[in-house]
């Protein structure tokens, strides 16, 4: 009788430790990908995030009739980023998909609004909707860097 309850304790370890073993190699391979998941981010987006769009960002400007001027370097760089980002077309077509919807609209914003006349109200809403979608770009790259999406 002992030696039946050994041997069936025996198997139950055999099939935990199993288990165990199966659990941790999944964990290890995850932990993996998220390595050289944020070594791709990091060569792609760190330097738009820190350096190139708030510089461009600071390009723009009015001039003397509160006409919106400079627009390109920031058109560029979203251009750039939509570039650089095309492996994520392939490796996460739903990320790849949003990231370009939403540099495509802010891009187009810009285009529109280049050589208009902004005043009052007009350029406080104009000022706050491109902040608004530059850090909407950011939290969508920031959300799928951390793995939330």
């Amino acid at each position: 009788m002992l030696d039946i309850i050994a041997l069936i304790l025996a198997g139950v370890s055999l099939v935990v430790s199993i288990g165990i073993a199966r659990s941790d190699r999944k964990v290890e391979i995850k932990i993996a990908k998220t390595g050289i998941m944020a070594q791709y981010f990091d060569e792609i987006y760190k330097d738009f995030l820190i350096e190139r769009i708030p510089r461009a960002r600071e390009q723009m400007r009015f001039d003397m009739e509160n006409k919106l001027q400079d627009i390109d370097p920031l058109v560029n760089e979203l251009v750039a980023i939509r570039k650089k980002s095309l492996y994520f077309c392939y490796s996460n077509p739903t990320f790849y998909s949003d990231l370009v919807r939403r540099l495509s609209a802010l891009e187009d914003y810009l285009i529109r609004a280049e050589g208009k006349t902004f005043i009052g109200e007009d350029h406080t809403a104009f000022c706050m909707q491109i902040k608004s979608d530059i850090e909407s770009i950011y939290q969508l790259i920031i959300d799928h860097h951390q793995g939330n999406l």
